[in-house]
């Protein structure tokens, strides 16, 4: 499978999308970084959910926080990794894994 990205704030002088859906096992995933919708800002899960809901996606994977997060609202999945180099959480980096099948998405940080 192909690797999938997106770019982030400092990604300057590259080339990729902002945003990004895939599918797999077909669930529909958004890949956004987050810094396009405030993803520091109270209002930012409004928008993730909004960005969610235009695009049918049942989970969103966004980042730019650095601190790691598995939330629902209304039924979609938010995930934010964290940082593995930067981390914000405690100082204690991070990055997550997904489980995706014909059941579902579960998410899961690991600490490292």
């Amino acid at each position: 499978m192909p690797v999938k990205a997106v770019l982030g704030n400092c990604d300057y002088e590259r080339e990729g999308p902002a945003e990004e859906m895939v599918e797999l096992a077909g669930r529909r995933i958004l890949l956004t970084h987050g810094h396009l919708v405030g993803a520091k800002t109270p209002l930012s899960q409004v928008k993730l959910l909004a960005a969610a809901r235009a695009n049918r996606a049942e989970a969103v994977i966004y980042g730019h926080t650095h601190l790691a997060a598995i939330t629902n609202l209304e039924g979609v999945l938010f995930f934010n990794p964290g940082s593995i180099t930067r981390a914000l959480d405690q100082n204690r980096p991070s990055y997550g894994l997904l489980e995706i099948n014909e059941n579902g998405i579960f998410p899961s940080i690991c600490r490292i």
